[in-house]
Order: C-alpha cells, then sequence, then structure tokens
C-alpha cells in the first residue's frame, strides 16, 4: 500500500508521508518507501533537492505502535537479540538518507514526536512552524531510542541531555532557539519560506552540493555519528529488557494502547514538567 506522495518540480523532489489516520505514523513499509524514493532523486543528476513533509494536521506522530504490533510484539518477546536486529535494520535505513548526495529539507508542521525527530535529524535543513511540536515520548516508558545519542550531534551535549531526560517538549520557535530546525515561522508562512529555501539552493551548482554533502557527513562520521547510531541501538535493545520497560508493556496489556499512553503522560502536561 503507498503511503507517500511522491512530486517533482523541475529540480526539486517532494516526498509526502501520507497515513491521516495513523496521524502519519512510520512503519516499517513506509520508512522503506520514503528511502526508496530518495535514492531514484539522488541517482537522478537533474535533482538538486528532495523536501520532506507530512500530509495532514502535523509532520509525524512518530513510531506506528497500533499497525500490526511489530514494535511492542518485538519488546513483549524479551528477546535482547532480536530486538537489537529490528533496532539495526531501522536506523540502516536512516543511514541511507545520510549516506545520500541529495539534500533533504524538512517542512515540519504540526506534530513531529519521536521517530520523526528521528527523519529530521537526517535532514540538512529543517524549517518548522513556530507552533510545531517536537518531542520524545517513547524514553517515558520503554528506557531508550535507538538514535538518542546523535542528539547531541545536533543540539549540544546539555541541551541533548535537557531535551531526552526532562522528557521536554519543544515548540517550533524552541526548536530553533535549540539547534533541532534551522528556522522556524508563523505556520501560514511555512509553505512560502521552504519554497524560498528549496529555490535558492536549487540555484546553486548541483554538483557542488552534493560534493559538500558527502564531505560534510564525512567529517561528522569521523567525529563519531555512525558510531553514535550503533551504540544506541544496543543501549536501547539492552533498556527494552529492564524491569521499567516490562512494567510499561504490563500496563499496556492491563488498559490498553490508548489509556497506558495517556497515564503515562499525564506528568508531562499542562507544564507540569519543567520547560
Amino acid at each position: 500500500m503507498t503511503t507517500l506522495q511522491v512530486h517533482r518540480d523541475g529540480a526539486i523532489a517532494c516526498l509526502t508521508v501520507d497515513r491521516p489516520r495513523q496521524a502519519n505514523a512510520i512503519d516499517n513499509a513506509t520508512l522503506e518507501q520514503l528511502v526508496a524514493a530518495y535514492e531514484k532523486f539522488d541517482a537522478d543528476r537533474e535533482v538538486s533537492l528532495v523536501v520532506l513533509r507530512g500530509a495532514g494536521k502535523g509532520f509525524s506522530s512518530g513510531h506506528d505502535l497500533g499497525s500490526g504490533g511489530d514494535i511492542l510484539a518485538s519488546l513483549a518477546s524479551g528477546d535482547v537479540i532480536s530486538d537489537w536486529h529490528r533496532l539495526d535494520a531501522a536506523n540502516r535505513l536512516l543511514l541511507r538518507l545520510w549516506d545520500g548526495s541529495l539534500p533533504i529539507l524538512a517542512a515540519v508542521h504540526g506534530f513531529c514526536l519521536g521517530a520523526a525527530v528521528e527523519l529530521v535529524m537526517m535532514c540538512d535543513f529543517a524549517i518548522a512552524a513556530e507552533d510545531a511540536r517536537f518531542a520524545q515520548p517513547a524514553l517515558r516508558g520503554t528506557g531508550g531510542a535507538p538514535t538518542e545519542l546523535i542528539h547531541p550531534f545536533v543540539m549540544g551535549l546539555r541541551r541533548a541531555k535537557q531535551y531526552l531526560w526532562l522528557s521536554q517538549e519543544l515548540s517550533g520557535r524552541e526548536a530553533a532557539d535549540w539547534g533541532l530546525v534551522n528556522l522556524a515561522v508563523p505556520a501560514d508562512q511555512l509553505d512560502d519560506t521552504v519554497a524560498a529555501w528549496a529555490g535558492r539552493i536549487a540555484a546553486m551548482p548541483n554538483d557542488n552540493i552534493r560534493l559538500m554533502r558527502r564531505a560534510m557527513h564525512r567529517l561528522v562520521d569521523a567525529n563519531g555519528f555512525r558510531q553514535a547510531l550503533s551504540a544506541g541501538v544496543e543501549i536501547d535493545a539492552i533498556a527494552h529488557a529492564s524491569g521499567k520497560t516490562r512494567e510499561w508493556l504490563a500496563k499496556i496489556d492491563a488498559v490498553g494502547l490508548k489509556q497506558a499512553v495517556a497515564e503515562r503522560d499525564l506528568p508531562f502536561a499542562n507544564g507540569v514538567a519543567p520547560k
């Protein structure tokens, strides 16, 4: 089933996650479609930029916990090695976006949670609506995230700790202040701003941009970016076997996923968690 809209306007390609009933939640099929579409455009020397969006009310609600139950089933199995393989496979898909030469600009509106933030961190640029919402809520119940160790590369060490350990939700404006995105603009200006940035990037010499992307990513890799992703997978797999994660899964079994998430998130609602 196609869950990705693909459009091209001259040198600019646009990929839009389109799963409105699932709040654009990212399952394996969607991520594989996205990566395959990106690599097709990456192989086309006439394309200068990919713009990544989400359809409907928000960019993406993150990992799809309700579609087929693959993630929850992996956690519930208690098999650390199988869980490690699953997490590693997902990160390898993300790295295919990182390893290409074609730059990516994320246009973020509404909610951008969990795995959606992972996608944004793989992009070269991100522009957000000022009222967008960024968060990594999974850490409130399941211990870790396979990309948690690359946050310091994007946000800096202290901000990354604050964002992850206080389980802090950021507005688009705060995300820009913290370096998670390049720029935040009023929601009604997001499309025009993205179009302006995309046009300027597309006006640059294509080969120069592609070479510089590879060179810059090589520099970041030399400073541990790729190793951080690998270590994050291992830490996440171990954390999933913890007693606290077992308690979280038992809560889901007892009251259902929706109620368990609501109870998990209650201490962080209405400004209770420190800003």
